[in-house]
């Protein structure tokens, strides 16, 4: 009897995994202007254990540190990809690459009516982008401050007053501005009204305006130069 021997040849899919360090790296997101810190979180090969040596990190191609932990600032806002490259001892190496983004400063800005000194002037927000804007502070010539994005606030003499005005966005990014705002005195073009036998030499309305109207009238100017404020008049 014949004896027939059967070889079975078994092919054993190959077995490869990557001999490099797992590169990883956390962030924060950050205004313009501000230095963006990264901070290596790698971890070595699980199978190799080989501590990580060297580190190297990129912008758009451009080595910007050497160290395990870093800072650059970016010349404006916008998205971009950094590159971390780690190698271990045993001179194997991975990348990876996360897309981080500086934002844009918001843009501060105020307007304001003039008025006559002793009346409240009047103080809105332009800041832009409005709807991100969450915080304002109005600082009034160093004799007073407001932190309403609209306000009012009474010079009691005339002048011109530099009014300062900074403001933050949801993303905590900040801006700031200063503008001269001139209060007028309001003892010009002289009005004459015998009134309680003074005389007037200017009559202003609870709108802030000249008027002749003797009712409701907010200022009275005098020509000895006494004011008397909201004297309502029938």
């Amino acid at each position: 009897m014949k004896k027939i021997l059967i070889i079975i040849i078994m092919i054993l899919p190959a077995i490869s995994f990557s001999q490099g360090p797992n590169p990883y790296f956390i962030y924060s997101n950050v205004c313009v202007g501000n230095q963006l810190p990264v901070d290596d979180f790698s971890t070595p090969n699980i199978n190799t254990n080989s501590p990580i040596v060297a580190w190297s990190w990129e912008v758009n191609g451009t080595v910007f540190s050497t160290q395990s932990n870093a800072e650059y600032l970016f010349p404006s806002c916008g998205l971009y990809d950094i590159k971390l490259t780690v190698t271990d001892a045993d001179m194997f190496f991975s990348d990876t690459t996360i897309q981080v983004e500086v934002y844009c400063l918001p843009t501060a800005d105020f307007v304001n009516d003039v008025v006559c000194s002793g009346t409240p002037t009047n103080f809105a927000d332009a800041s832009t982008p409005a709807p991100s804007i969450v915080y304002w502070f109005y600082q009034f010539d160093g004799i007073g401050v407001s932190v309403n994005p609209v306000t009012s606030y009474t010079f009691l003499a005339a002048g011109t007053y530099m009014v300062g005005f900074n403001i933050k966005d949801n993303n905590g990014c900040a801006d700031s501005v200063a503008k001269p705002v001139v209060v007028d005195s309001c003892v010009s073009n002289i009005y004459e009204y015998n009134l309680e036998n003074k005389k007037i030499d200017r009559i202003i309305d609870l709108s802030g305006k000249e008027t002749k109207n003797k009712k409701n009238i907010n200022i009275i100017m005098y020509d000895n130069g006494k004011i008397e404020k909201r004297l309502i008049i029938e």
